[in-house]
């Protein structure tokens, strides 16, 4: 605030302090706040000054994030190239992995409609399929026989037919 005399008050002049926040759960909620305010900021930074800008932390259980502007490979390798150090991909931001989440869950679906739709045409073909196929399992010798012998004359008359079919083709 500013006062009469056109001066910043006492309160407005001081930074707040800051500590360790001692709940766990609000520190985790607290990185993950101020994680993704940060990553905004050095883009904002990037996109408004055309800088470079690679930043890297860990959560307090250790996770690596990343964020770079082109990217954080791209930086680091470029200052790191005189040493031949090459810095492998960051793991994905929380904002990268709910999007690939998301990607992998409309995949999931489209997969699962898919897999339907064979399911439903699996069974329409069964539905078509002639009943007249007798139970081979069920059958002697002498009924086998005599049924693959129908089947090799059913056989020789197809190819018969096709035969004819190609011939009047090429005509």
């Amino acid at each position: 605030m500013v006062n009469e005399g056109g001066h910043r008050s006492q309160e407005e002049g001081q930074k707040k302090k800051t500590a360790v926040v001692e709940d766990k759960k609000a520190r985790i909620v607290t990185f993950s706040k101020r994680r993704s305010a940060l990553f905004k900021k050095a883009s904002e930074l990037s996109a408004m000054c055309g800088a470079e800008v690679a930043i890297i932390t860990f959560s307090p259980s250790g996770k690596p994030y990343a964020f770079g502007s082109p990217s954080v490979e791209k930086i680091i390798n470029k200052y790191t190239a005189d040493n031949n150090i090459t810095v492998p991909p960051p793991t994905l931001t929380v904002s990268a992995q709910s999007s690939r989440l998301a990607q992998l869950y409309k995949e999931y679906a489209e997969l699962q409609a898919e897999l339907e739709a064979e399911e439903r045409r699996g069974e329409e073909l069964r539905r078509r399929r002639p009943r007249d196929y007798p139970d081979i399992s069920k059958m002697n010798c002498e009924e086998l026989a005599e049924y693959k012998a129908k089947l090799e004359d059913f056989k020789r008359r197809m190819e018969e037919h096709f035969e004819n079919l190609n011939k009047n083709n090429a005509v």
